[in-house]
């Protein structure tokens, strides 16, 4: 039986109640002006700055508040001639805030910097604009979009030669061809990934001016050392010269001359926004200590654009000076003795080093619901002292971000990084294209603090992990895919030296990234990752392209992590899981059990020096390949000779018949593995094996994201229960009811809206169950049936599946 429904919805404005006092600011507004009208008129009218604004609001609540303060900004274009501080004096108070916010549905947008005009035609599609002499940039914006200084090779990278066998950090080789002649190198830089002894290091890009360019001898001297040596074949590419300037969205600086180059991507060239920052953060949460920190200030529904980068990066991160930070470090929103500070609802983009920066003394802020993207470093880092031994980052809420295209100037950027910060909540964000991990998380490895001092004390081994931070982290419900499209050794979701137990990693979506050259990994728990819980995630579809190889999905270095009720499926990898002890950091005491690998390599573990404490429990697992291949690789400590053990039933039967007794290897039944829906049918053999349903329709970005794209189209649909919930089986008695309900999920990741939606609810057996127009189901009788939703709109039709089974 078929039924037909037409959903409409009539949407209830919120009224709220609360009284606020506002002032108010816009690009037509006067800065002698009262602020606290609206709509400017030849006597009165908002404020002209924000930084007036800022004035009234100290002013206001110097004595105390008895409600919300709001600012409220028209739309337009705010350009910034300094960055916009905020410190103790600009905070909210007895338990009141102040917000920053747009007005109405207006759209403010703030730049840290200038915008550029007086152009005129230099060669061919390339004009020049004169600038102030003494100003210096390294980004720009057209539109809002990133322009990049002029680059050699425009794509992809050359590859440094070693100069007369000699390694070095500030010199290489290049190849005939490599390099075009060029009149002038003042302001050439090199953009490379030094590549270690051997060159195949692609963990951090360094950029360093040039000193010398020998064309006779092809030889590049750099002006300063790299991070690790410059090996044969370490990555490279050129920018900062007129002749490189070849295409569209590239830029040169003399700023010597006071001249600016530059090739639009759309002309008239005058009819365009062309923009060039001041600053490398734009706005700054700062108190004087952390004993008066800055606090309860909200920035909401604004658009803020275009902080600057350096002029060097050397990667610092981790070094043996025990600094955390590179010099010149910075976001565009920077917050440091800052507590209960809130960015939402904005809109971040085309940053030069992070889009936000939580630095230092910072506890409790929150990031939600904003559309960060196009950003030179990362688009969120949590970062605490690297040597420290209090928490003093902490308590941070990252929520329901979209958050893509990060890495833009900084090969190793994140989407996410927590380094030396406890408590903090990464959920419900969408993460994508970023040239290295998609979340990661760091303190310094123990063994490499052992023997070094810090605030006066000698770290040794009973005190070594009250310098490791990062803990107690909650990574949850977060949809991460086309992660590390620049790097490799690396994960989609990634901790190193994270030796303290207690960290999360739970409910996400992993999916679509390849390495594109080398190796890499899923999850990948690098060096001294301790105590991790990594359960009820869903990994599909990685390395299905790319040249470089997929070594396993879950990669578990450290001490007693547990990896439990995982999918992986259809994942071109060399092993489900893999373990290896390195750098002289324990392995041991793991637990892997009710995981599924479908169709995810032929080798369900690699066990590399193995020995007897490797494992703490292995059980209740499933392997399901096509070809019936489940090899097993142990490689002994030292001698390498390995447990006979080379395939998965050989396994079960060394040591005692200690592992996987009862994991088998069959067809995990998903529902639909065509349209990766990678939930059970209610036969599964998983069950039987204790694994429990994962909610996947609630993770990724949720409902109050504000930035959705109302014309992307619907990819995937759940149907849901009053009775079962999430669970795809719904299991009811001759005579019950449920409720049916239904959610979808757009192409890029978004909550789909149904408004206007065609649905037709089926039942594949009215002996089973009956299912009307409003979608309440009936059961009539003892069997299994399946309940359809068929959703049509906008020409895209698709179909959600709820089984039925009736005792």
């Amino acid at each position: 039986m078929t039924i037909f429904l037409i959903i409409l919805f009539t949407l209830i404005p919120l009224i709220s109640t609360t009284e606020v006092t506002v002032f108010y600011v816009a690009p037509n507004g006067n800065d002698a002006w009262s602020g606290q009208v609206a709509d400017a008129t030849d006597s009165d009218g908002p404020f002209k700055t924000l930084e007036r604004a800022q004035e009234a609001v100290r002013t206001l609540i110097a004595d105390g508040m008895d409600d919300d303060v709001e600012v409220q900004l028209r739309g337009g274009d705010y350009y910034l001639e300094q960055p916009l501080v905020f410190d103790e004096r600009d905070s909210g108070r007895d338990g009141y805030r102040v917000i920053y916010r747009n007005y109405r549905d207006e759209v403010p947008v703030i730049y840290g910097g200038r915008g550029i005009s007086g152009w005129e035609p230099y060669q061919g599609d390339i004009y020049r604009a004169e600038v102030r002499p003494d100003w210096v940039f390294f980004t720009m914006t057209e539109n809002g979009v990133r322009s990049f200084k002029a680059r050699h090779p425009n794509q992809g990278y050359n590859e440094a030669r070693v100069v007369n066998d000699h390694i070095s950090r500030r010199q290489f080789g290049y190849s005939e061809g490599d390099v075009p002649t060029l009149t002038d190198i003042s302001a050439l830089q090199a953009f490379i990934w030094p590549g270690g002894p051997d060159g195949h290091w692609n963990w951090f890009s360094d950029i360093i001016p040039v000193l010398q360019l020998d064309a006779e001898r092809q030889v590049i001297t750099l002006k300063s050392e790299t991070r690790y040596d410059l090996g044969e074949g370490s990555r490279y590419y050129l920018q900062g010269a007129l002749e490189l300037l070849d295409e569209p969205g590239e830029f040169y600086l003399d700023s010597a001359a006071g001249m600016l180059y530059y090739w639009p991507r759309q002309t008239p060239i005058e009819a365009q926004v062309i923009t060039a920052p001041l600053m490398s953060h734009i706005v700054q949460f700062s108190g004087s200590s952390p004993e008066s920190p800055v606090h309860d200030i909200t920035l909401n529904g604004l658009e803020i654009v275009g902080s600057d980068f350096v002029d060097t990066f050397v990667s610092a991160r981790g070094g043996q000076t025990g600094d955390n930070t590179y010099t010149g470090e910075d976001g565009m929103v920077y917050l440091e003795n800052a507590q209960n500070i809130a960015i939402r609802n904005s809109h971040l983009h085309s940053a030069g080093l992070h889009a936000v920066y939580i630095n230092g003394w910072a506890q409790d802020n929150a990031v939600e619901n904003n559309w960060i993207h196009d950003i030179g470093f990362s688009g969120v880092l949590l970062n605490g002292p690297w040597m420290g031994h209090e928490i003093i980052n902490r308590g941070n809420q990252i929520v329901n971000n979209h958050i893509h295209d990060t890495g833009q100037l900084v090969g190793h950027g994140t989407g996410i990084q927590i380094v030396q910060s406890a408590e903090n909540r990464i959920a419900y964000n969408l993460i994508h294209d970023t040239s290295r991990y998609a979340i990661s998380l760091k303190s310094p490895r123990p063994g490499s603090l052992l023997g070094q001092r810090a605030d006066g004390v000698s770290i040794n081994e009973s005190n070594v992990l009250d310098y490791n931070l990062t803990r107690d982290n909650v990574i949850e419900f977060n949809d991460v895919s086309r992660a590390n499209l620049d790097s490799q050794d690396t994960g989609v979701v990634e901790a190193w030296g994270v030796a303290n137990p207690g960290n999360s990693i739970r409910n996400n979506l992993i999916h679509d990234s390849n390495i594109p050259f080398s190796f890499g990994f899923g999850v990948y728990m690098d060096d001294a990752s301790n105590g991790f819980e990594i359960t009820n995630n869903i990994i599909y579809d990685l390395q299905l392209s790319g040249g470089g190889t997929l070594r396993s999905v879950f990669m578990i270095k450290g001490i007693g992590s547990r990896i439990a009720n995982n999918v992986a499926a259809l994942n071109f990898a060399g092993s489900g899981v893999e373990t290896f002890e390195m750098a002289g950091e324990a392995n041991r005491d793991l637990t892997f059990e009710n995981n599924i690998f479908y169709l995810s390599g032929d080798t369900a573990y690699t066990f590399i020096n193995w020995d007897d404490a490797r494992l703490a429990a292995s059980e209740d697992n499933l392997f399901y390949n096509a070809n019936r291949t489940y090899r097993v690789e142990v490689r002994q400590r030292e001698t390498y000779d390995g447990i006979p053990a080379q395939s998965l039933s050989q396994w079960q039967q060394v040591l005692d018949g200690r592992y996987d007794q009862e994991t088998i290897t069959d067809d995990p039944q998903f529902i639909d593995v065509q349209t990766r829906d990678l939930r059970l049918q209610p036969d599964s053999p998983a069950y039987d094996l204790g694994f429990k349903d994962i909610d996947v329709a609630r993770i990724g970005l949720t409902s109050a994201f504000p930035y959705d794209d109302p014309n992307d189209p619907i990819d995937r649909l759940y149907l849901s229960s009053d009775q079962s919930g999430y669970l795809p089986t719904l299991r009811l008695a001759v005579g019950d009811e449920a409720q049916l309900g239904l959610t979808g999920r757009t192409v890029m990741g978004y909550v789909a809206s149904l408004v206007g939606a065609t649905i037709y609810f089926d039942t594949s057996d009215e002996q089973v169950a009956t299912v009307n127009e409003l979608g309440q189901v009936q059961a009539t009788g003892t069997g299994e049936g399946l309940v359809t939703a068929q959703v049509s709109k906008d020409g895209v039709e698709k179909t959600a599946r709820l089984f039925v089974v009736v005792e």
